[in-house]
């Protein structure tokens, strides 16, 4: 039985350029692949991560992360995408 994903055909597989894309397990990897799509993502790509792993779990899973890499543009596609959803 397949594990759930969301739409693939929403992702450019050079996001996840360091891994083999269709071998991706969404539920045991969700919190590298939520900070690589809000780190490098585009907007199609961060929308359909939101859809498919909900805006809370999203939330949480950003607010733990402590790697300053991209910190900022992270922190962009946060207030872009989840502005209502943010505490300052």
């Amino acid at each position: 039985m397949e594990q759930p994903s969301p739409d693939k055909s929403k992702f450019r597989k050079t996001l996840f350029w360091d891994t083999d894309f269709d071998a991706l397990d969404w539920q045991h990897n969700y919190e590298w692949i939520i900070q690589r799509v809000f780190d490098y993502g585009n907007g199609t790509e961060i929308k359909e991560t939101i859809r498919f792993y909900g805006r809370k779990k999203i939330l949480d899973v950003l607010r733990s992360v402590k790697d300053a890499w991209n910190e900022k543009i992270r922190n962009i596609n946060i207030k872009k995408y989840l502005e209502n959803e943010v505490e300052n």
